[in-house]
């Protein structure tokens, strides 16, 4: 039996029904944000859960570093067959607010403020909610709640909240960043960017024969990466 998925949402339901323990800390690693003398314990995958006005991550990873709870929020880009997709562009559009609803860097941002506002009693996120002065981040909302649906609040006070360390990863159809600087503002946000290129992930699926992971990179081809 084979299942064949589409484009984004596909793409990473694939890799994650692809994944054991020990496939995903060799990913981590990859990406840099573990190391392979840490111990990792307990994996769970949240595929595109609801953060309600933080946005929607493509996939939620917790997990246990060395005994202490990590969360990895994980944003997935696709270039639908574009060979201008690139992250330089989306943070030129960021910074000039040019489209950036779902905009790579807006969806970090949110996820950013979610965190740095942690320490807010859970019944004021839902309903007053918070805010920053970075108006790219906020659009023309003047306040960001977690809201009242039991299932989001559920993972953010059992699973986000709780955790220790926070990773930001970026899975991309390409992940340049030689050829552009933050500004001084941004370095806060998206200083523990991390990147997975979907080359790299194709790689890894060959290395590995991951066959149902391979099989959805031919079907999507030239959908996922040029």
């Amino acid at each position: 039996m084979k299942i064949i998925t589409y484009s984004e949402r596909g793409i990473v339901d694939s890799l994650v029904y692809s994944l054991n323990d020990d496939l995903t800390k060799e990913l981590l690693v990859i990406a840099k944000i573990e190391d392979v003398k840490n111990r990792l314990t307990d994996f769970c995958f949240y595929l595109e859960p609801s953060l309600s006005e933080f946005g929607d991550p493509d996939l939620l990873i917790s997990y246990k570093r060395n005994d202490e709870p990590v969360v990895v929020f994980t944003e997935a880009k696709v270039s639908n067959n574009s060979k201008y997709w690139t992250l330089k562009r989306q943070y030129d559009n960021y910074r000039a607010s040019k489209n950036i609803g779902s905009n790579f860097f807006r969806q970090i941002g949110l996820k950013h403020l979610l965190i740095e506002k942690r320490s807010v009693n859970i019944n004021d996120l839902s309903k007053k909610g918070v805010s920053t002065l970075e108006t790219r981040i906020m659009g023309r909302s003047k306040s960001k709640k977690i809201g009242t649906n039991k299932i989001v609040r559920k993972l953010y006070v059992s699973v986000i909240r709780t955790a220790k360390h926070f990773e930001y990863l970026g899975l991309l159809p390409e992940a340049n960043t030689k050829n552009f600087s933050y500004v001084e503002d941004d370095k806060k946000i998206f200083s523990k960017l991390n990147f997975l290129t979907w080359k790299q992930i194709e790689d890894f699926a060959d290395k590995h024969n991951l066959i149902e992971l391979k099989n959805n990179f031919n079907w999507n081809l030239g959908i996922i990466y040029e």
